[in-house]
């Protein structure tokens, strides 16, 4: 346990030495996804996490639905197989009955438990990046039940029809998933920027340039990025000025800010779009 605890501490080094140099860097994706604010008190803080502990808890949801964002996943379809959540819940019980005394099982257990506690403190729920560690750990519990039903299957024929009804049932839910997926998968290629590349090469066309508002960040590191692959002069990526307009009949390109000037847009995708630059607002 002692050289456990010494080995965790001896990693965290590098952390602390970061950290030290850049303050705030490690920790800047959690303070743009967490619910905590400074005039929160750590009773408010606690009661919300808890709250959110438990939303996510709701397993259900994971079979018949999962993430509603369109970047992890395609609404609709469930992101976990309900023949194995059903095990996964077979084998916890077994562990709590059976293995109560196993030093492995107890840390599965715990694992299991804390493995939400991260995403509890965030401000979306059932977001499955952020709780593929609860994912992992269903299918770790799930193994004594797995054990369990195949020992049974070799005596009895209950057992060799329940395997069966789960494998069947497993098979239908992937193959709806797999559906739904072909069907409302490539609807997605605003949130993926799929159609990103077609709508700059119209900008850049006939040597063009492409005028991108000061506050529009992920419009600047996406046309930033295909300049380069593509081979493109830097110079013909311009972030505006703050309040700025561009040339008449240039192309401006962007998501979250819409034109400061009169603009005529010309394609979308998503949330991104190209539009031709008129003039100032009068």
């Amino acid at each position: 346990m002692v050289t456990a605890w010494l080995g965790f501490a001896v990693t965290q080094i590098p952390l602390i030495l970061y950290t030290r140099a850049h303050p705030g860097a490690l920790s800047r994706r959690f303070d743009a996804t967490t619910f905590i604010t400074d005039d929160m008190s750590v009773w408010e803080i606690g009661r919300r996490a808890v709250v959110n502990y438990v939303q996510d808890l709701q397993v259900w949801h994971y079979v018949v639905s999962g993430n509603v964002k369109p970047y992890a996943h395609t609404p609709g379809a469930g992101a976990l197989l309900g023949a194995s959540l059903l095990l996964s819940l077979a084998g916890l019980a077994l562990v709590l009955v059976r293995h109560r005394s196993d030093g492995f099982w107890r840390f599965a257990v715990a694992a299991l438990v804390v493995s939400l506690v991260p995403a509890a403190f965030t401000i979306d729920r059932f977001h499955a990046l952020r709780l593929a560690p609860f994912a992992v750990m269903l299918v770790v519990v799930a193994i004594p039940a797995v054990e369990a039903l195949r020992d049974a299957a070799r005596r009895a024929n209950w057992a060799r029809a329940l395997a069966a009804l789960l494998v069947v049932a497993a098979a239908l839910q992937l193959a709806f998933f797999v559906h739904n997926y072909r069907a409302n998968g490539p609807l997605r290629t605003g949130r993926f920027e799929a159609a990103i590349p077609q709508l700059l090469e119209q900008a850049w066309a006939n040597g063009g340039t492409v005028y991108i508002d000061y506050d529009d960040r992920e419009p600047q590191g996406l046309a930033r990025w295909y300049a380069l692959v593509n081979g493109i002069d830097r110079p013909r990526v311009v972030r505006l000025p703050d309040g700025g307009i561009p040339p008449t009949g240039t192309i401006a390109f962007g998501r979250e800010q819409e034109c400061d000037y009169v603009c005529d847009r010309l394609q979308e995708s998503g949330d991104y779009w190209i539009a031709r630059a008129v003039g100032p607002r009068r």
